[in-house]
């Protein structure tokens, strides 16, 4: 992206708490709000099952080799046609909104909405 010219907002590794963490701490450190649609983002089906089993959230589990972006709206159709020539699965998977500072929200799987916040404590030992 940055080759191409392409502004990032921020990159943000997910292998330390996952998505939802990342995302939480974002909102909260840059003051905004964000809005994200979970049917859009790509979970393995062994790891969505295996969550299931153990009764995590996958959301919050450690994401080795993943990453998110945050571009202006302008260039995100860009961004993702260079992600995807590096990670077919990438996908816009949601936006920075109006609202609350610091205001997580996802759609789920059923529609329905909820509020993503930080652990209370560890889901998972640290594993690497």
């Amino acid at each position: 992206m940055l080759e191409n010219k392409i502004p990032a907002h921020c990159l943000c590794d997910l292998t330390r708490g996952g998505l939802a963490t990342a995302l939480v701490e974002l909102a909260e450190s840059r003051q905004v709000s964000l809005n994200i649609d979970e049917r859009l983002v790509s979970v393995n089906h062994t790891v969505r099952g295996a969550c299931e089993f153990l009764e995590l959230d996958p959301f919050y589990a450690a994401c080795e080799g993943r990453m998110i972006a945050i571009v202006a709206p302008d260039h995100a159709t860009k961004a993702l046609y260079i992600m995807k020539s590096f990670e077919n699965s990438a996908q816009i998977i949601g936006s920075v909104r109006e609202g609350p500072a610091s205001d997580v929200i996802a759609t789920t799987l059923i529609g329905t909405r909820r509020t993503l916040d930080r652990l209370s404590g560890d889901q998972l030992s640290r594993i690497c």
